[in-house]
């Protein structure tokens, strides 16, 4: 081999050696050195702006035992990172990026009883490097829910984000002022959903108590208690009231009234029980019943006592029984506003 041929090699070779990080470079699809990680903070001023916002599409349920809902929302994030932007990368492909591969606030639903169900997510970059992430998904979310004052309450549904790895000094996070935040057709069966609010702040509920950028989306909903006015409460006064209808009649027939009332006392519970949450602690519509079962209990315990008076002392059983008649109405009515007294002051 000629001494000119090797020369001629050897200087191929090394253009060859020049050229192919470059155009590996070219063709890695990122436009951008490989000693640069997309992935870490993007340059700039700390803490970086975060433009947050959810959008509420419907709630499916509300659970009472778990103190849980599902609802259906549209999440959308916005920032910028420098670092994808056409002048200072021309060759990247923004249009091919994923989530994986470039820097994001990592936010979590912070209140997410379940891991949430994503229906669909879009990523787009734009020219100066801003970002925009849009989802869609479903998500079972637990709250503080309070059912005390039950069938007549009314639920905050906290929607609650935040980052998971960057605290406040890192992430700070913002609203976007004017957008909507709920959707006209969302609809809940026994609730009706009122107003939905968006709040800012710092949440520092964690093991370090580092202090992390929070928004919560939180939407009002009122049950639709005209059902159960009508359905439970009037059958169950009505119930009530035959036990006082043993004071008007003829004291032999006092005792079928009793039994009456008594019998038909436990099956209209049997009937309700399926519609009232099964919860820890005592609700309106509780104490509702607990009063009604009183005042029967007591007519009948009254009603035995006039019968008993009535084969030795006509008199004296006559008198309770004129008394009984507006002294258990007054009673009841007594105890009813004993109980929506302490249930509002609680609500307070």
């Amino acid at each position: 081999m000629s001494a000119k041929l090797v020369r001629c090699i050897l200087l191929i070779s090394a253009v060859a050696s020049i050229i192919q990080p470059v155009s590996s470079l070219a063709q890695d699809g990122k436009g951008a050195p490989p000693s640069v990680d997309l992935r870490t903070l993007p340059p700039g001023p700390r803490p970086i702006p975060v433009t947050v916002g959810a959008y509420l599409i419907d709630i499916e349920r509300i659970e009472e035992t778990t103190g849980t809902y599902t609802v259906a929302a549209y999440l959308e994030l916005e920032w910028r990172d420098p670092r994808l932007a056409r002048e200072v990368a021309s060759g990247l492909d923004r249009s091919r990026l994923t989530l994986q591969e470039i820097w994001w606030p990592n936010i979590e639903l912070y209140n997410q009883y379940d891991p949430r169900n994503t229906a669909n997510l879009h990523l787009s970059i734009k020219d100066d490097g801003t970002v925009v992430y849009e989802e869609r998904f479903r998500a079972r979310l637990g709250s503080d829910l309070n059912f005390r004052f039950f069938p007549f309450d009314s639920q905050d549904l906290p929607l609650q984000i935040e980052s998971f790895r960057y605290d406040a000094s890192q992430v700070s996070l913002v609203s976007r002022p004017g957008r909507q935040l709920k959707s006209p057709s969302a609809f809940l069966p026994d609730w009706f959903i009122g107003t939905v609010s968006e709040r800012l702040g710092v949440d520092k509920n964690n093991p370090e108590e580092r202090p992390y950028a929070h928004y919560v989306l939180t939407t009002r909903v009122e049950r639709k208690w005209i059902s159960y006015l009508w359905n439970v409460f009037l059958p169950l006064g009505l119930i009530t009231a035959l036990s006082w209808v043993a004071f008007w009649i003829r004291n032999k027939d006092m005792s079928n009234i009793s039994i009456t009332t008594l019998v038909a006392a436990v099956a209209f519970t049997f009937v309700v029980s399926g519609g009232r949450p099964r919860l820890s602690y005592m609700t309106f519509m509780d104490s509702i019943f607990l009063s009604s079962y009183l005042i029967i209990f007591l007519a009948n315990v009254a009603a035995v006592a006039v019968h008993y008076f009535d084969g030795g002392n006509p008199g004296k059983a006559r008198l309770l029984a004129l008394r009984s008649r507006w002294l258990f109405p007054l009673l009841y009515l007594a105890l009813l506003g004993l109980s929506l007294g302490s249930f509002l002051l609680r609500q307070k």
